[in-house]
């Protein structure tokens, strides 16, 4: 329980770190899915004794389903290496977090069957799961078509509830009112889906809306592996005359953290090299007023300051050597 209780206050520092009031009260899971977790969980997880297998697992798990975000495949290696330690380990706070992660990640993968049987097999695993893990895992089944039918569906959380009787709507607001995200935007992506197979898409704007919703909150939080699924999804639905589902900025401005253009990538390795905006006009052929305004952009996204900044905010977001490349003489 004390392990237990460490490893909760680790996600509680890390939600907050991440700018989110309302710290998550369930240990099993990721915690609505912040990328940015793993800034703050692989420090703590490198200082624990190598013996504390109920930490170490847990933390483990939430660092591989990340890792599993960040790929924009989805690529469950880490996961899957973990997953038979978990087994063996036989405990639900470590088992619940990988099954999860290999689920999420198989779904995202269009390998249903794959999430139906780590579903059914964490399922078989774990006799007693809280109303948050047990309706989590049947969620992933249900997302991937599994025979949920035949489960005991009572007792589950509400927004999982709510999705599993169809209402993705009242879902979507429970998991914004709880703050996890991801939970929220995979409900609006999952509403867009089944609304596409429900009548024409002209009379279910609000869907639509979801589907661009869900996208742009997944970039935001840098589950690049769930924007692509959703992409996939709207480019579907386009061919399918759908229009009018933004998908978010482009590949090359979705390529860095911070969103920026190509055009900015080329004045931030600029300013990263100490250049004025006097001499970046006369290399990007532009007046010292456009340089200007790209500039003040530029330092907008960074969250910089000043010029000054930049290179120190570069480094530590580990882009600085790929961006003074690009401009490198």
């Amino acid at each position: 329980a004390q392990h237990r209780r460490i490893a909760q206050g680790f996600f509680v520092q890390a939600q907050r770190q991440a700018g989110f009031g309302q710290p998550v009260q369930r240990f099993g899971g990721v915690a609505g899915g912040l990328v940015i977790f793993h800034d703050v969980l692989e420090p703590q997880l490198r200082r624990q004794p190598k013996g504390a297998t109920v930490i170490h697992l847990p933390l483990e798990a939430v660092l591989a389903t990340v890792a599993m975000l960040r790929s924009p495949h989805a690529d469950p290696s880490a996961l899957i290496r973990l997953w038979p330690q978990v087994l063996a380990f036989a405990e639900p706070d470590s088992i619940v977090p990988v099954a999860m992660g290999l689920a999420e990640s198989a779904w995202l993968r269009d390998e249903p069957a794959e999430c139906t049987a780590v579903v059914e097999q964490a399922l078989q695993a774990c006799a007693n799961l809280s109303a948050w893990d047990r309706g989590e895992l049947i969620g992933w089944m249900h997302r991937a078509g599994g025979a949920t039918e035949r489960l005991a569906l009572a007792g589950v959380a509400s927004p999982c509830d709510a999705e599993l009787r169809g209402d993705l709507e009242a879902a979507a607001s429970e998991w914004e009112a709880l703050t996890m995200p991801r939970h929220q935007a995979y409900a609006l992506m999952i509403s867009a889906q089944s609304g596409a197979q429900d009548g024409p898409a002209a009379e279910r704007p609000e869907r639509q809306d979801g589907l661009s919703a869900a996208i742009a909150i997944f970039d935001r939080i840098g589950a690049v592996a769930s924007a692509q699924y959703g992409r996939r999804l709207a480019r579907k639905l386009a061919s399918e005359g759908v229009k009018g589902i933004k998908t978010g900025p482009r590949a090359a401005a979705r390529s860095n953290r911070f969103g920026l253009t190509p055009k900015e990538l080329q004045i931030v390795s600029h300013l990263a090299h100490g250049r004025s905006n006097h001499e970046i006009a006369a290399l990007v052929s532009r007046s010292e007023r456009t340089v200007e305004h790209h500039v003040s952009t530029v330092l907008a996204k960074l969250g910089a300051k000043k010029r000054a900044d930049v290179v120190s905010i570069l480094g530590e977001s580990g882009e600085l050597a790929g961006l003074m490349a690009i401009t490198r003489t």
